[in-house]
């Protein structure tokens, strides 16, 4: 049974996985004593990423606020990117086709739409998606709250996430030439931008899946940041070299956790540019032109 393809997504037969060719199924729940399914629906015994749970007992006479799992209580990876390369190199550096006319914004938040490359049939497509799944807590719903985004994948054991993270039809390439992490004091916070010095684009390990009633949406996955990124943040987005754009988009569940669990890249690969630019301020990296003059 094929799903209805949204709006915006009139080619859907040429998008990625079960976009138009497949009934989205939701997430099954668990059975105590259950392993993880995998991709192919084998069970396997859960993976243990290490990380601490996140929920602890109140303190006595006190009231604790429910905690969103999907909302790490490490400070988090900026919601900030931008692509300030040309479309047409960036194709041809992915060898990869465009279908339809692609626009950015100038920066990407989550919410807006940014440029991410998947493959179909082994040939690879070039789409400007909408970054963020929708994410709506009983608290929010409690409150009458609108859903909000969550563009940003660091436990892959969380339920929102492991069946995208386990199967390969979910991956994609996120391009980027830049992202900011917020620097300074509280309410006088301003951009610093990171980008590779060599190197034109930046590539992040993502995972992009069509959402009935919402359309496509992507996410990218985080690991913990080197020491070029720390001093504005502990996280940072899981970059890809060229070789390993192949073991990303088509790897086992095992490969993808090896991704997030390996040394980040090196801190003497990043520009660093610090900016007295207001975090809301809009203005870009300064060095987008020189970007450009790499490809």
């Amino acid at each position: 049974m094929a799903v209805d393809t949204p709006d915006g997504c009139e080619t859907s037969e040429e998008y990625h996985g079960e976009c138009a060719t497949k009934e989205i199924e939701p997430t099954p729940r668990r059975q105590a004593g259950t392993g993880a399914r995998n991709a192919v629906g084998s069970t396997k015994p859960p993976l243990r990423l290490g990380r601490p749970p996140l929920s602890s007992e109140p303190r006595s006479g006190t009231r604790q606020r429910r905690r969103d799992p999907l909302v790490s209580s490490e400070q988090p990876m900026s919601r900030l990117h931008c692509m300030a390369a040309g479309l047409s190199q960036v194709a041809d550096h992915f060898k990869a086709e465009m279908p339809a006319p692609i626009e950015l914004p100038s920066e990407t938040t989550e919410g807006a739409l940014g440029l991410v490359i998947f493959e179909n049939h082994g040939r690879r497509l070039m789409r400007a998606v909408t970054w963020g799944f929708q994410r709506l807590t009983r608290d929010m719903r409690e409150r009458g709250e609108e859903p909000g985004r969550i563009g940003l994948v660091a436990d892959l054991t969380n339920p929102k996430w492991d069946q995208m993270a386990a199967d390969p039809r979910y991956r994609c390439l996120i391009v980027m030439t830049h992202f900011a992490n917020p620097d300074g004091v509280p309410g006088e916070r301003v951009r610093t931008w990171f980008s590779l010095k060599r190197e034109p684009i930046m590539v992040w390990a993502g995972f992009c899946r069509n959402i009935p009633d919402q359309g496509p949406l992507y996410a990218g996955m985080t690991m913990d940041a080197n020491e070029a990124i720390q001093p504005t943040n502990d996280r940072m987005p899981v970059l890809l070299d060229p070789h390993e754009y192949e073991p990303w988009l088509h790897g086992s569940i095992r490969d993808v956790i090896g991704f997030q669990f390996r040394p980040p890249f090196a801190a003497e690969r990043f520009r660093v540019e610090q900016t007295e630019d207001l975090w809301r301020s809009g203005k870009g990296p300064p060095s987008a032109s020189s970007q450009l003059a790499l490809i």
